[in-house]
């Protein structure tokens, strides 16, 4: 079945490049209008050849898109990766980045490389984002992809020192917490906050339900109740713990503009330490090392308590291994890929990618060469190995492409893999706190 998957596959991509090599030549040359998605990055006015590609692909998913969607491991289907890059790229660039994707990194090895994020219709399915243009701001990233966090398999909670209220009438939820049950602690302490008259306890226990729908990843709920958490603070320093609770979320929905506010804000009023810390985490995000550690060691000497002071501290001497982090240069894996096909993919750790795709281009490459053999020999026109070579250096253009890739995935990952430590810090840092 996954051969003939694989003829399938090839044979579509046969039918497109003949469909831009035999219409190109018809292709308008008027000047290119910039317009804006809702992903907030800029296209290309489409012209004849690449508007009729996109027509056919918005019509295979108006028609045929709810057949074969369940089959995609992917979070953004094939079709719609293939109208993003052709929209953003121009036709022939995003074909060839679409077919990296297609021939090359869907197989069986894919879900060892990618993230997992959780689709609105509950499937857990991988998140290739990183192959695609960036979006020009964070808020981009959680909001119109529709995922939250790329940390799908959960903060590691490694503090024993998690507070709890310690009134009698939130024993139950208390217990449910401190278990790690967060969405059942989150319930009882709900129970409770309905039944107690005690101000100061339901202020508490709002505060507690925030950081059970923050450990669980439920940010959504956790905003909800956060925001409810500012608006009751009656002080400098409960506002100032709210705020930065907020802060916290937003930084772990990848949020820093919104987080760095927010952070600044609790700084300003009383120069909490677990505020400054978030701004380490935010420079952090930002790859900007020499600062975030700067914060980390202003928050360490800023906070009273010895052992979260250490925490903080902990936290910057961790960013000095900020240059061991493993990287591979994007240059060599190009290269690789230029010189042998598919050695960048496996020179990044992607072995399967990089065999698919020595495999694509070493077949059309013998086929090329047979035809262009057979034409010469036969005194005919070229048609054959001229149309076998188009296929040939498209599929090589984008396993070059690929390896170039595939390399600023691996360093964008580890990256990633180094920060999740950090984000771990912050967030046992503030259940370390005792309630409000």
């Amino acid at each position: 079945m996954s051969i003939v998957r694989s003829f399938v596959k090839l044979a579509l991509v046969v039918f497109l490049i003949g469909i831009i090599t035999i219409s190109s030549n018809a292709a308008s040359n008027e000047n290119k209008v910039s317009i804006r998605s809702s992903r907030n990055v800029e296209y290309q006015t489409p012209d004849v050849c690449q508007a009729f590609v996109l027509s056919q692909i918005q019509n295979y998913q108006k028609k045929s898109d709810h057949i074969s969607i369940h089959r995609c491991p992917f979070k953004r289907s094939c079709s719609n990766y293939a109208e993003f890059a052709i929209r953003y790229y121009g036709l022939v660039p995003g074909l060839v980045v679409f077919l990296d994707r297609y021939l090359y990194r869907e197989n069986i090895a894919a879900r060892h490389h990618y993230p997992r994020s959780v689709s609105t219709d509950g499937r857990l399915l991988l998140d290739d984002e990183w192959f695609l243009p960036p979006p020009q701001n964070d808020i981009e990233i959680a909001v119109n992809q529709e995922h939250i966090s790329r940390n799908q398999s959960g903060f590691l909670i490694k503090s024993n020192t998690m507070t709890v209220i310690g009134d009698s009438s939130t024993a139950w939820a208390d217990a449910l917490y401190l278990s790690r049950d967060y969405e059942n602690a989150a319930l009882a302490y709900r129970y409770a906050a309905f039944a107690t008259q005690d101000v100061k306890i339901k202020n508490q226990i709002n505060y507690q339900i925030t950081r059970c729908y923050l450990a669980s990843e439920n940010y959504s709920k956790a905003m909800i109740w956060g925001t409810q958490c500012v608006v009751d603070a009656k002080d400098s320093i409960k506002l100032s713990r709210s705020i930065t609770m907020l802060g916290i979320i937003y930084e772990l929905q990848h949020l820093s503009p919104l987080a760095e506010i927010q952070f600044r804000n609790s700084i300003s009023i009383d120069g909490f330490a677990l505020a400054m810390a978030g701004m380490g985490l935010v420079y952090a995000e930002q790859r900007n090392w020499i600062l975030s550690k700067q914060w980390f060691d202003s928050a360490a000497k800023a906070e009273l308590n010895e052992f979260q002071s250490l925490k903080f501290q902990n936290l910057s001497n961790y960013l000095q291994k900020s240059e061991e982090i493993p990287k591979i240069s994007e240059a060599t894996c190009a290269t690789l890929s230029a010189l042998l096909p598919g050695a960048g993919q496996i020179y990044s750790g992607h072995s399967i990618d990089g065999i698919q795709a020595f495999l694509a281009v070493a077949t059309f490459s013998l086929a090329t060469w047979s035809a262009w053999r057979y034409e010469h020999q036969n005194d005919r026109p070229y048609y054959g190995a001229v149309s076998l070579g188009t296929v040939t250096l498209t599929l090589y253009t984008s396993n070059v492409w690929g390896g170039w890739r595939t390399a600023t995935f691996h360093n964008a990952h580890q990256e990633e893999l180094f920060i999740k430590s950090i984000r771990e810090g912050i967030l046992n840092a503030e259940l370390a706190l005792p309630p409000l």
